[in-house]
């Protein structure tokens, strides 16, 4: 995991995952945090990993991206559901959000500036990016 910089709000941190091998769940923080994962790939198996990851590791809130943000968020959401009815994670946050949207550059202002949780802070952005390599225009996009 990258540190990117810090918006008014949020620290922002980055991580490349191409394949499951390349996703290790130590890289993730493990409170008050928000997973902006976004890809145009269909790799299910991934997203679940990484949903789980996100699970165990006490996220949020989903922000999802690009032409899969739909499937993306329909994972997490069935991790999320699966956690909490089947009591795989007792601790989990039973008021975890997820939104999508296709247009990259909307979604990560909404993630970095605009998404909140109820009632905790979110202190942090991870950026999940899916085999997109879009590091250079988070950084572009921050600098705004």
């Amino acid at each position: 995991m990258e540190y990117l910089g810090k918006t008014k709000l949020r620290d922002i941190y980055y991580i490349f995952v191409n394949n499951i091998e390349d996703f290790k769940i130590n890289d993730l923080p493990n409170q008050n945090w928000l997973a902006f994962v976004f890809s145009n790939e269909n790799k299910a198996d991934l997203i679940k990993k990484i949903a789980e990851a996100c699970v165990l590791n006490n996220f949020l809130y989903l922000c999802s991206s690009g032409s899969k943000c739909g499937l993306i968020e329909a994972i997490f959401d069935e991790v999320i559901i699966d956690n909490i009815y089947n009591k795989k994670n007792l601790n989990i946050d039973k008021d975890i959000l997820t939104t999508g949207h296709e247009d990259f550059e909307n979604e990560f202002w909404f993630a970095i500036m605009t998404a909140y949780h109820p009632y905790k802070n979110i202190d942090s952005v991870i950026c999940i990016d899916i085999g997109l390599d879009k590091k250079e225009e988070i950084k572009e996009l921050m600098k705004k």
